[in-house]
């Protein structure tokens, strides 16, 4: 389940973004910019698991929330430098109930704050999730106005008897390519593919299928790009994804891997958390009165 919690109107303003690919990669997020606070008895976190994972890009290492019958945790994440930031981006989300079939609800809330003090809700309704059995979950991104409030705090409440996990955690700027999607351009969510080994008896005989690895798939083309937005805009996820970006540029969060959604208008669900499979470089095309760019984005994905 992907969701995000905006509205219709809003990313149809001037602010955001048309129905154009939106891309989650910046983050002003270092790793002490993250921190958890408990609220409650009831209140637990899974044994193994550090708040610092939030910032680490990978999704195999998470932090998770629990509870006995109920219990609220919250991250406070930090925009320390006062950079404009219009996203929050949440991976490797799971639901994992000690026992199977007891039923697990998950509620997520995102606050802002200028001072520490003061919170604003931001999200108008709860976002649920109602488990019975461990499932993987789909990212979440929220987008807002360009803003450079300071603080911003994420409360996850559990009620039930199990564990909400949260792999990585990103509050940054979106990137807006410039032209919608249509032709040639594939979804992630349509594009998905499974690594099987089957499974034989001693004589030959069938015994069914193991996945080994099944990841999405997404491929998205740019035409006619104004070079100056590939100079200054573009060119710092290039740099992102080729892991050639480092804290000295002011931006501290971990590079590589980023959010996609495709069409945020017609398919708000198709968001993934992923990584380029291609060299990412942009090649002139020339005509008789202007020169504009192309460049091509293969992603590949495990949410």
């Amino acid at each position: 389940m992907t969701t995000i919690i905006t509205n219709s109107a809003y990313l149809n303003t001037a602010n955001l973004f048309y129905n154009r690919p939106v891309i989650g990669w910046h983050s002003v997020l270092g790793v002490d910019n993250i921190t958890q606070q408990y609220v409650g008895a009831d209140s637990r976190q899974e044994p193994g698991t550090v708040v610092t994972n939030l910032w680490n890009p990978d999704t195999a290492s998470r932090w998770g929330v629990g509870a006995y019958s109920y219990g609220v945790r919250s991250i406070t994440l930090d925009n320390a430098t006062g950079a404009s930031v219009n996203y929050i981006g949440l991976s490797g989300l799971q639901v994992a109930p000690d026992i199977e079939g007891h039923q697990l609800y998950v509620d997520v809330i995102v606050y802002s704050s200028p001072d520490n003090a003061t919170w604003t809700q931001l999200t108008s309704s709860h976002l649920v999730f109602d488990k019975r059995y461990s499932e993987a979950l789909e990212p979440i991104m929220w987008y807002f106005s360009n803003t450079t409030t300071r603080y911003w705090r994420v409360y996850v409440s559990v009620t039930g008897s199990g564990y909400f996990r949260i792999g990585h955690v990103k509050l940054g700027r979106a990137l807006v390519l410039e032209s919608t999607v249509w032709v040639g351009a594939v979804s992630p969510f349509l594009n998905i593919e499974t690594d099987k080994v089957a499974q034989l008896s001693e004589s030959g005989q069938y015994r069914g299928e193991v996945v080994t690895r099944r990841t999405r798939t997404a491929s998205l083309s740019q035409h006619n790009c104004n070079p100056g937005f590939v100079r200054n805009d573009f060119k710092d996820f290039m740099n992102h994804v080729n892991l050639l970006k480092h804290p000295g540029d002011g931006m501290p969060g971990p590079t590589g891997a980023f959010f996609l959604a495709f069409r945020p208008i017609d398919y708000p669900d198709d968001i993934c958390y992923g990584w380029a499979t291609n060299q990412i470089a942009p090649s002139i095309e020339q005509s008789r009165y202007e020169i504009s760019m192309t460049y091509q984005i293969d992603v590949r994905a495990v949410y």
